[in-house]
């Protein structure tokens, strides 16, 4: 086993030097640049001179074209119902931090949260050494009341490389595509081959490609230029496709995609597995990205320029530099990440009428005006219109609605909701709509609305549930 590190085998020239330019912060190590966005707390780019190498941000990534087991299951309507397609990023960090041995230490943190304030806390760290290899270690900790068992595709951060960067070799489970519950056929070998060979071309595209257990990954150019990539402690799924997520996921049919412009990179801590629920069963819980608090992986990732002076797969990151993870926190609470209703909660002791109550699925006990407890609160009929009509115990000005969609897929089914207020219960008026499936609104009115009535009230044929419900007043 070769036991020396990066920096006994490649000179260490004069040390990473890191510099401020067009709001980024620029690390040059030897002949390669790393650019890291300020704004966006990521790594934006790596290149070696004029040369690209990374030409898409390196970044948290829980994304997918979602494969056809997870199309129209739980993956899917939870992804719609939490919008976590697209968590918005908040307070966005980059430290800087000079290390022994000429080496610097980048500190990428950001909040990922949707309209909820679950998500995650994100911190990516890179300590890269003057030779251009950096220790990546990836955290993701869930916030709030984000669940232990979140359904999503996968944990982990993707890149692009650039097009001409597309021979691959790894050692791993292969060479077919492999997932955690469909892996015992695929043997543990050393395989190469073209990024085009990791996609699929179903009918309808998707995600594909996918590598378990994989200790190394080594992607190069014909003439040499690319980067070897080495799972720290535990091997990690990898895979590489010519094609972004977002590009499958558009295209309705293979000759739809697009000309590749670049090879998508995923290095992740877990991929969820591929269950039977196209015809049978979802995903099992052991094979489910799934956990409370805190996870991290990391991986080096060693820039090439000429693939005869590739340092061995094996070659020890100096541990006087290792960044170590700290210690596993619960899941971190945080406050105003979201707007918040205003006024003096009024609806607590109201009454609340229903257009039809389905006994199958409600609840015996109905807190959508108070605590808000399990999944959802009550369940409607499939009806057309369905609605609920709260009554305050006296007339009030209204400043505000808070309403939270049912956890869970189903949640997808909400959207196309209209608000209508009334003094009688008799003659109604609209004051607010959002057509959009959401996991949390907020109808916020700058004019108070007096009414003792309020009728929430979905404009479409299907069932109608919620979790919770609060009236404001002044």
């Amino acid at each position: 086993k070769d036991t020396r590190t990066f920096s006994e085998l490649k000179a260490r020239g004069r040390g990473v030097s890191v510099s401020k330019k067009d709001g980024g912060l620029v690390v040059s190590a030897g002949s390669f640049v790393y650019v890291f966005g300020e704004k966006s707390a990521r790594l934006e780019s790596l290149r070696c001179g004029f040369k690209p190498m990374i030409v898409s941000p390196l970044d948290f990534d829980i994304s997918s074209a979602f494969i056809d087991n997870e199309r129209g299951g739980e993956v899917a309507r939870e992804f719609r119902s939490r919008n976590l397609g697209s968590l918005k990023t908040v307070a966005p960090e980059i430290a800087v931090e000079k290390l022994g041995q000429g080496a610097a230490r980048i500190f990428c943190r950001k909040i990922l949260a949707n309209s909820m304030g679950e998500g995650f806390f994100v911190e990516i760290v890179y300590t890269i050494l003057p030779d251009a290899a950096a220790q990546i270690c990836a955290s993701a900790t869930k916030i709030n009341s984000t669940p232990e068992n979140l359904n999503v595709p996968r944990i982990g951060v993707k890149m692009g490389l650039a097009p001409e960067i597309e021979n691959v070799e790894y050692y791993g489970r292969g060479g077919f595509a492999n997932y955690e519950d469909r892996k015992e056929a695929a043997d543990v070998g050393l395989y190469r081959a073209n990024v085009k060979d990791f996609f699929e071309a179903f009918s309808r595209p998707q995600d594909t490609g996918n590598r378990e257990e994989v200790r190394y990954m080594k992607i190069l150019s014909k003439d040499g230029f690319g980067a070897q990539i080495v799972a720290e402690k535990n091997p990690l799924p990898m895979a590489v496709l010519p094609y972004t997520q977002a590009e499958l996921a558009a295209a309705k049919h293979p000759h739809n995609l697009p000309e590749p412009s670049q090879n998508e990179l995923r290095i992740a801590w877990r991929v969820r597995g591929l269950g039977n629920n196209s015809c049978g069963p979802s995903t099992r819980g052991q094979f489910k990205p799934n956990f409370k608090g805190k996870v991290s992986w990391s991986f080096i990732l060693t820039p090439i320029f000429d693939r005869r002076k590739t340092p061995p797969a094996n070659c020890a990151f100096p541990k006087a530099l290792s960044c170590e993870p700290k210690p596993e926190p619960e899941n971190l609470v945080l406050e105003n990440l979201v707007p918040r209703p205003r006024g003096r909660w009024v609806s607590e002791n109201a009454k609340i009428k229903y257009s039809s109550i389905d006994e199958r699925w409600s609840p015996k006990k109905d807190t959508l005006l108070t605590a808000g407890e399990g999944a959802f609160s009550f369940h409607t009929k499939k009806e057309q219109n369905p609605h609920l009509v709260v009554e305050l115990e006296k007339p009030e000005n209204i400043v505000s609605v808070e309403i939270l969609n049912r956890a869970g897929g189903e949640g997808g089914r909400t959207s196309r909701l209209r608000m209508y207020v009334s003094d009688d219960a008799q003659n109604w008026r609209k004051v607010w709509a959002d057509d959009e499936n959401k996991d949390r609104w907020l109808a916020d009115f700058k004019n108070p609305i007096r009414a003792k009535f309020i009728k929430l009230e979905m404009e479409k044929n299907e069932f109608f549930h919620l979790k919770r419900l609060r009236v404001f007043a002044e």
